[in-house]
This record gives C-alpha cells, structure tokens and sequence, in this order.
C-alpha cells in the first residue's frame, strides 16, 4: 500500500491513464470570469462583449432591441400623418 501512495514508484499504466485524463493531480479551481456571448472568450469585467466583438455587438443589440419594441405603423396611419404633415406645410395660415 505504501508503495502505491509514494510518489518514487508509479506504474507506466496509470501515468498514461493521468496523461490520457489530463489529471495533473491538482484539483481545477472554476473560473469565475466571465465569457463574451459572441466569441466565447474573455471579457472585461462589466462589459457583455470582449474588446474585439464590442462594437459589432452594440450594433447588434441596438437591431435587435429596435426589433423587439418598435410599434409600425399601419400603412393607413402612416398615410393620414404624411397628409396632415403636407397640409401644415403648404396651409396659407403657416407662416
């Protein structure tokens, strides 16, 4: 049994099944950093997108929030504003 703890003797087996397992015998502490949602590396703390994908990840965000909560306008009430907007503009009384 001792030889089994001792670190001077270890089988060929088992340090290729170490090798194989990539165990190096020290218990993995998780990460808590955080990942960029678009390219999965590191990111800067508070921020949602690594410096690299920053910009394009604001553009689009802003597409898709516009996307998400704007209210269109029928065709019919687009029509009836663009009318009363021309006739404001062209009426005798505007100044």
């Amino acid at each position: 049994m001792g030889s089994i703890l001792c670190t001077e003797f270890v089988d060929e087996r088992m340090a290729e099944l170490t090798a194989a397992l990539g165990h190096d015998g020290t218990k993995a502490i998780p990460s808590k950093r955080r990942l960029c949602t678009r390219c999965h590396k590191p990111r800067g703390s508070g921020h949602k997108w690594c410096e690299a994908c920053r910009e394009e990840g604001k553009k689009e965000y802003s597409h898709d929030y516009y996307q998400r909560n704007s209210n269109r306008k029928p065709p019919a009430e687009v029509s009836a504003a663009r009318r009363r907007a021309v006739s404001q503009r062209w009426s005798k009384n505007a100044a």
